[in-house]
C-alpha cells in the first residue's frame, strides 16, 4: 500500500509541474492615468474649513503673535513679601500668595461693564526668588522688592551678670 501511494506521487509530480507553467499568468496593473491635485494661490483649498481664508488668518496669527507691552509702572511699596522658601522649586508669599520664579502675580481685574484695558492691569512675572529680595517684572520694567526680615531684627543684648553667690 505504501509502495503504491509513493510511486502514485512520483507519477503525478511531473504533471503538477506542467500544469502550474502551463497555467496563464496574470498581467502586472498598468497605470493609465496618475492623479494629481494643485489649486491656485487665489482659491480656497477644498480639504480647508468653508470661510477660512488664508489670508485672514496669516494676519490673524501676525496680530495674535505681537505682545502687548504694558507701560505701566510697578511700584515696590504695593508688594509684601511674607516669607521666601530657597529650593528646588524656589517659591516667595507675595501679598498672602505663593509664587514661584515664572509665575505670573494675580492683579485686580476691572469692574464688570468696564473695558478691559491692558494698560489698567499690567502682567506682572516673578523673575527671580534670591534669599533678601524678589524681582518683579513688566515688560521692559524691573523692580526689586526686599524681603523686610522684621522677625529676625537683632535685639540688643546686655552682657550676662554671673551671680557670685552660687
Amino acid at each position: 500500500m505504501k509502495t503504491t501511494l509513493l510511486t502514485l506521487a512520483v507519477l503525478l509530480l511531473p504533471v503538477v509541474a506542467w500544469a502550474e507553467e502551463a497555467a496563464p499568468k496574470p498581467a502586472g496593473y498598468q497605470l493609465k492615468k496618475r492623479s494629481s491635485f494643485s489649486v491656485a494661490e487665489d482659491t480656497r483649498a477644498p480639504f480647508w474649513p468653508i470661510g477660512w481664508n488664508r489670508r485672514a488668518q496669516e494676519a490673524a496669527a501676525a496680530i495674535a503673535a505681537k505682545p502687548v507691552v504694558v507701560k505701566a509702572t510697578i511700584d515696590p511699596a504695593n508688594f509684601k513679601i511674607t516669607s521666601i522658601l530657597l529650593g528646588s522649586p524656589s517659591l516667595a508669599v507675595i501679598n498672602g500668595r505663593a509664587y514661584g520664579e515664572g509665575e505670573f502675580i494675580k492683579t485686580a481685574r476691572p469692574a464688570e461693564g468696564a473695558p478691559a484695558d491692558p494698560a489698567a492691569t499690567p502682567r506682572i512675572r516673578v523673575q527671580q526668588i534670591s534669599d533678601s529680595a524678589v524681582v518683579l517684572q513688566s515688560g521692559a520694567q524691573q523692580v526689586t522688592v526686599k524681603f523686610n526680615r522684621q522677625g529676625l531684627a537683632l535685639k540688643s543684648r546686655t552682657p550676662e551678670v554671673l551671680l557670685q553667690d552660687r
